[in-house]
């Protein structure tokens, strides 16, 4: 009965150790950092990005050295702001010239079925101008790419062209997001 008691604690004391992770598809848009988070990525992580510093407006500006998007085709160039007097983090993004002239109407993520088709699973609205519509955006994105699905953006002209046009852009855009959830504490 001791013996039973005592693995019942230490399994009580592991739980409360080790809280599980929070559900990514149901987390509310968060932009606030901490201190430690800061610094961690400025140590850590900083190498892969370009720094620009906006000292009127106490803003630092984070680029990946290499652009999630290639500028001769549809696709998003995103980047990082952090705010030092709010403590805040935020995301971005720019079209590139020929998104701009086509612009996004919808995103659909793709399934590779066994039979070498695909299936819709998941379709969501473009990137927004608001840093709530990317943190939804950048969110849903990241758990589907993760999820070793496929991403297709449909333009106003009704061509469907990828959101990544290179595997290269869409590991640039994996390692933004971690980063950045990493920063405001969500991972």
């Amino acid at each position: 009965m001791k013996k039973c008691f005592m693995w019942l604690c230490f399994g009580f004391l592991v739980g409360g150790c080790f809280p599980t992770g929070q559900d990514l598809y149901n987390v509310s848009p968060r932009f606030s950092t901490s201190e430690s988070s800061v610094l961690f990525f400025r140590n850590t992580r900083m190498v892969f990005y370009d720094f620009q510093e906006k000292p009127e407006a106490s803003i630092e500006i984070y680029r990946p050295k290499e652009a999630t998007a290639s500028p001769d085709v549809p696709g998003y160039v995103w980047f990082m702001a952090y705010n030092r007097l709010q403590d805040k983090a935020m995301v971005f993004h720019e079209s590139t010239p020929p998104l701009d002239k086509d612009p996004c109407v919808g995103v659909d993520w793709e399934w590779d079925k066994k039979d070498g088709t695909r299936q819709t699973v998941a379709s969501m609205p473009c990137p927004g101008l608001y840093p709530e519509d990317n943190f939804q955006f950048l969110v849903r994105s990241y758990r589907q790419a993760d999820a070793g699905r496929v991403a297709s953006m449909r333009l106003a002209s009704g061509k469907t062209v990828p959101l990544f046009a290179t595997e290269e852009n869409q590991r640039r855009f994996m390692r933004l997001v971690r980063d950045y959830l990493e920063l405001v504490n969500l991972i």
